[in-house]
């Protein structure tokens, strides 16, 4: 065979081969279909209604102080916030308490500063007791170490 004809079939070879696996990545790959590319913009959504909002649950207000009122704070049916002050009880008693307690805590004061003072002047009078103690005995000791040596 000559070399013209090894390089005519070898190219045909080629385009045969070529054409077999273009064929088949086709088939592997299924069928061609349109893409769309997507775009970033904001997104426009208007809802228009028209109705009446009805609350979930009603508020049921409560003290567990007895009192009287003294201010009232919101009118019936006046939107608030939450944790609003709406109404203001009168505080004679509980003020008179506070005093009264006070009063106690001065008074307690003052029996602890009365007996702290006792205490600090007994304390004082030991401790100068203990040191003329000492001062005898420290004269004893050398009197005694003069009369032995």
């Amino acid at each position: 065979m000559s070399t013209g004809r090894r390089v005519v079939l070898l190219l045909v070879a080629a385009v045969v081969l070529g054409v077999v696996g273009r064929t088949l990545m086709q088939r592997t790959q299924g069928p061609r279909r349109v893409a769309y590319h997507p775009v970033v913009r904001p997104l426009v959504e208007t809802l228009v209604a028209s109705g009446r909002v009805e609350p979930q649950a009603r508020s049921q207000l409560g003290t567990v102080v007895q009192s009287t009122v003294a201010k009232v704070r919101a009118e019936e049916g006046e939107t608030v916030e939450e944790a609003a002050l709406l109404v203001r009880l009168a505080d004679d008693e509980a003020q008179a308490a506070v005093a009264e307690a006070e009063a106690a805590v001065d008074e307690a004061q003052a029996r602890l500063d009365r007996v702290q003072g006792i205490g600090r002047r007994l304390a004082n009078q030991a401790l100068r007791q203990a040191r003329s103690d000492y001062d005898t005995a420290s004269r004893d000791y050398e009197r005694q170490s003069r009369l032995i040596g």
